[in-house]
């Protein structure tokens, strides 16, 4: 069909080592908890995601033929998902913004409220199944730091003792299980899993000022899925749901394609103790469509 699911390799491992883990003393797991991880969705821009039936200034905006497709992708993804969530946290980038370096003219609408409003209709099947959300902050480009708390706010995001809802950084715990996401990890576009490496190294070291050790490591804003693990920590980049731009295309032709998808988290608080992985990470990925190639003959 037109929305073929792309099945990692390692997502075999991880398959069975849901279905059959044990603890040390040979007792079963417990049922996992459940945590969605999603980023740059970069609702308004004319190549991300756009609801089928949302009514904007001007009337009907008729989505194209990349916003049908990953319109469905959205769609399956919804369907994959457990019923229930225990959180879902939104790593960045959720609008397009104003475009201001193009004068907008990649947007279906230039309007931030008009944008959170659509942005707002088509996380709600997420916002509705998750006990708790977290909002992390994008880029200033694309988003405003103040509507965007008003953002998270109106979505019943959790807010710290500062009262904010929008933050820098998530700092999520449950149980013996510590995550730590933000949206823009620096470094290269290529060689991504030595920039995740840097990141764990330089959160080891911070550990001690902390009081505790990250299990796992998130970042968004390059577009890209990958998976880092080492000794007791996990480092993952997150995949979007855009497709690639006209932007980044101009800057290189082949190295922008973005992958397309969530991940969803397995969290087993207590498997620490029995020398066990606490968390399992599953990507839902989707392929990005062919790109069009003109015919000499």
């Amino acid at each position: 069909g037109i929305i073929p699911f792309i099945v990692p390799h390692f997502l075999l491992y991880h398959t069975l080592a849901i279905m059959n883990l044990k603890f040390g003393g040979g007792e079963k797991m417990t049922e996992p908890h459940y945590g969605v991880v999603l980023s740059d969705l970069h609702v308004g821009s004319t190549f991300g995601l756009w609801p089928k039936r949302h009514k904007v200034r001007e009337g009907w905006h008729e989505l194209n033929r990349g916003q049908r497709y990953l319109l469905k992708v959205w769609e399956r993804i919804l369907a994959r998902l457990p019923e229930t969530l225990d959180f879902v946290l939104f790593n960045g980038d959720l609008v397009e913004g104003k475009q201001p370096k193009n004068e907008g003219q990649d947007t279906v609408l230039t309007t931030m409220s008009g944008q959170r409003a659509a942005c707002k209709e088509l996380i709600k099947p997420l916002t509705e199944r998750a006990n708790k959300k977290y909002v992390v902050a994008g880029t200033r480009y694309h988003e405003n730091p103040d509507t965007m708390e008003e953002f998270a706010k109106s979505i019943g995001a959790e807010c710290g003792r500062d009262g904010i809802y929008c933050r820098p950084s998530a700092r999520i715990k449950m149980g013996d299980i510590y995550i730590e996401a933000r949206h823009k990890i620096g470094g290269a576009w290529l060689y991504m899993l030595a920039m995740l490496e840097r990141e764990h190294r330089v959160e080891r070291e911070a550990a001690e000022k902390k009081g505790y050790r990250a299990d796992l490591i998130i970042g968004g804003h390059n577009h890209k899925f990958n998976l880092a693990q080492g000794r007791g920590w996990m480092g993952v980049t997150l995949p979007c749901l855009e497709l690639q731009t006209a932007w980044a295309e101009e800057k290189q032709a082949n190295l922008f394609l973005p992958d397309l998808g969530v991940i969803l988290l397995h969290m087993y608080p207590g498997a620490k103790k029995q020398g066990q992985m606490p968390i399992f990470v599953e990507p839902l990925l989707y392929a990005h469509p062919l790109p069009e190639v003109l015919e000499v003959l």
